[in-house]
């Protein structure tokens, strides 16, 4: 992983882990799992077995009925459609409920199900008894309800069902029909009858006094005459204004035709002129019949429109037009008027029929008034009287309802004081309480708990220990698939006497033997990381091929090439590693190999040097071929600045000596550092290393702490592998690996 990529989230738990933790903690879950069979074992064989009585019951449909409320009835032809569901679980309930549970407690004897209790409370804890055994199920995709009953008395098992299934069907009617309501519903049938009687007969007397057969026959016959009457009036009164201006304006036009005197008392003037020609006197008498024609005319339209009208303006033009030309006429030859036609007694003919028509028309609004009048009075009686006879009206519709319903229900009130509680129709015993038998579902049940509850609580324990309290690392899979970092190489756990064995295996003579003998008693040994029979060997083999072909792939060539070996808190195997790494490193070829243990502690650098002081770095450094090997082409030294110094090397002074490593005449460094802490310099140095090794340790390491400390020395561009070391085998390899 490059130092510019960015962590990961851990994946969840799949099934290899699941698999993984089942397999791991296989001890315990058998454990519970054997103590969950033999407390389900002693279950079946000390407590005593419960008998059970079953039976089914078919809701066909639930009628609700009463005769003293507005609902006539309410069904549900079928409980699988909607409402269904109320209409079942509401039988459930009155099965299960209290006051049936008591009474049944009563039916069977108290002291038969509540045996050696006296007093008030024996009744409760017999209907406690009674209501504990009773199971009610409806049965999914059917109107079926099943009913059971368990006790440990077989023949009270059966007789509980029995007498529960009779008290069920009383309270079925007591709950959804009105029962010994007849007498009550007779009173109230024949009350509103008497009440129905009366407003019959005052209704007959009002009409009777208003002359009306029907209120809404009358009431639309007086609205027709009174929009008719207005009608008519209203043509009437238009007709009379109508005449009245066509009389006025006669009057108005024969005044002013009357200016100039009769012909038989004007004055003949005395001829001063020449005579007219016939053509003027054609001419004038034209312009005055023209003239007579215009001013009928404008009568007649003036009894049409306003004097303000385009047509009657036009027509008084054209008269003032004749008029004045008349005048002209007249004023050039005075004998003219001689000649002028003789003017009839039309126009006075005509006025008197206009006057006598106006007065009738003035006879006829005034007769349509006063039949206004005659209709209007009866109307308003007729008002006054509707309103009594429209309250009497709803009345009686009112209680001829009332009379009809509560002669229904008192013909239902007969059939329900007769009807038999065990010959409900929409109800149906399916089946009986059959005999009891030994309750073997119920004992399976307990027993399964019981031995299933022993492997939940063993699975529940080894996945809360794995899940909650311990977060190490355990399996290498863990490090790629949960944490996402790249796994350099898992080292299994050894035990005493397996290092033993392989330090024998190995070779090495007595010193072996020796040594082999001294890890079966738990002594330290004085066998050498380096040394070929070290158990470790094998391993830093492996480590040593991967990293040389790690740096092949990446094309690093230069001398000496930095390898650093870290741990997370000390004691993961870090500097037995890394001594074994430089030494299998030393054999690659004929380049030289430095180990530089910066660890405070030197009691691991012991076996290097007899206890004789090491050279520090600097002075490794600078020893240009003075330094002695510890093995061939292996050299040691500490992080001190000078021999028998302080171990602590300062990340200013390691960058100080950068110059001399890349100059050094070293095939390989390997830095055997000290844990990732705040304190220590690992970090702040893992930078400057071209491979960086962090050890794990396996059931110790926290995976928490890992996934921080890699990000850590990501962020710091180290280029990072892990080493889980000490991993123990606990399932096949598949699981493990």
């Amino acid at each position: 992983m490059t130092a510019t990529q960015q962590p990961t989230p851990v994946s969840g738990l799949d099934l290899n882990g699941i698999l993984y933790i089942v397999y791991r903690h296989k001890w315990k879950i058998l454990f519970f799992t054997i103590a969950g069979l033999i407390a389900a074992s002693a279950f079946y064989y000390s407590v005593p077995p419960v008998y059970e009585s079953e039976a089914k019951l078919l809701v066909r449909y639930v009628l609700d009925r009463s005769e003293v409320d507005t609902v006539e009835s309410r069904s549900s032809a079928s409980p699988e459609i909607s409402g269904g569901e109320t209409v079942i679980g509401s039988e459930v309930e009155i099965m299960t409920s209290w006051d049936l549970a008591l009474e049944v407690a009563d039916a069977v004897g108290v002291n038969r199900l509540a045996p050696g209790v006296d007093g008030e409370a024996a009744r409760g804890i017999a209907a406690r008894a009674v209501s504990d055994g009773l199971t009610v199920t409806p049965q999914k995709g059917t109107n079926v309800i099943l009913l059971s009953y368990t006790n440990r008395d077989p023949e009270l098992a059966t007789l509980v069902l029995q007498e529960l299934l009779h008290r069920y069907f009383i309270k079925h009617l007591e709950v959804h029909r009105s029962l010994g309501t007849f007498q009550w519903v007779t009173e109230q049938t024949d009350q509103i009858r008497g009440q129905l009687q009366q407003t019959e007969e005052e209704l007959k007397k009002l009409k009777a006094a208003a002359g009306i057969l029907s209120l809404d026959d009358s009431t639309q016959s007086t609205n027709a005459s009174l929009a008719k009457g207005r009608q008519s009036l209203s043509d009437a009164e238009a007709d009379l204004a109508e005449q009245q201006a066509r009389v006025k304006e006669m009057e108005t036009l024969l005044s002013n035709g009357q200016e100039n005197p009769p012909r038989a008392e004007r004055v003949q003037p005395e001829p001063t002129h020449a005579a007219p020609s016939s053509s003027d006197v054609q001419h004038y008498q034209a312009v005055v019949e023209r003239l007579g024609e215009l001013r009928r005319t404008e009568l007649e339209l003036l009894a049409k429109y306003t004097p303000e009208s385009d047509l009657v303006k036009a027509t008084r033009d054209q008269i003032t037009v004749l008029d004045r030309e008349r005048r002209d006429l007249e004023q050039k030859s005075p004998s003219l008027i001689a000649t002028a036609p003789k003017a009839d007694s039309s126009g006075q003919l005509d006025l008197t029929s206009e006057k006598v028509r106006l007065a009738a028309t003035q006879a006829r609004v005034d007769n349509l008034r006063a039949q206004m009048q005659s209709i209007e009075a009866g109307a308003a009686r007729l008002a006054d009287a509707g309103t009594q006879i429209s309250a009497l009206q709803q009345r009686k519709d009112v209680e001829e309802a009332n009379s009809k319903y509560f002669e229904q229900s008192l013909e239902r009130a007969r059939v329900d004081e007769a009807l038999d509680p065990s010959k409900i129709p929409n109800i149906s015993i399916v089946q009986n309480p059959s005999g009891a038998v030994r309750a073997s579902v119920s004992e399976r049940k307990v027993l399964a708990g019981l031995a299933g509850g022993g492997l939940g609580i063993g699975l529940g324990i080894a996945f809360l220990i794995e899940l909650l309290f311990d977060r190490s690392v355990k399996r290498p899979l863990e490090i790629e698939t949960r944490l996402h970092i790249p796994l350099f190489l898992s080292i299994p756990y050894f035990s005493r006497h397996a290092r033993a064995h392989l330090l024998l295996k190995n070779g090495g003579g007595e010193k072996s033997a020796e040594n082999s003998k001294a890890i079966q008693k738990n002594a330290r040994p004085t066998v050498a990381p380096w040394d070929a029979g070290h158990f470790i060997r094998r391993y830093a083999e492996a480590v040593c091929d991967r990293l040389i072909l790690s740096f092949q792939l990446k094309n690093l060539t230069h001398k000496p090439k930095l390898v650093g070996l870290t741990g997370l808190s000390g004691g993961e195997g870090t500097s037995t590693l890394a001594a074994s790494l430089a030494a299998e490193l030393s054999k690659t070829g004929d380049g030289k190999v430095l180990l530089v243990d910066l660890n405070p502690d030197r009691s691991q650098a012991h076996p290097f040097y007899d206890g004789k002081p090491a050279l520090g770095l600097s002075d490794a450094l600078d020893a240009n071929g003075s330094l002695s090997s510890t093995a061939e082409n292996l050299y040691f030294a500490t992080g001190s600045s000078e021999a028998g110094g302080s171990m602590y090397l300062a990340p200013k002074k390691f960058y100080d000596l950068m110059p001399t490593l890349k100059a050094s005449r070293f095939d390989y460094v390997i830095f055997d550092m000290p844990p990732v802490c705040r304190s220590s310099a690992t970090l702040a140095i893992s930078g400057c290393l071209d491979k960086l090794l962090l050890v794990v340790e396996a059931e110790k390491s926290d995976r928490n702490e890992i996934k921080r400390t890699y990000n850590e020395f990501v962020n710091a561009k180290a280029d990072i592998s892990c080493i889980l070391n000490k991993t123990r085998v606990t399932g096949p390899k598949w699981l493990v690996n």
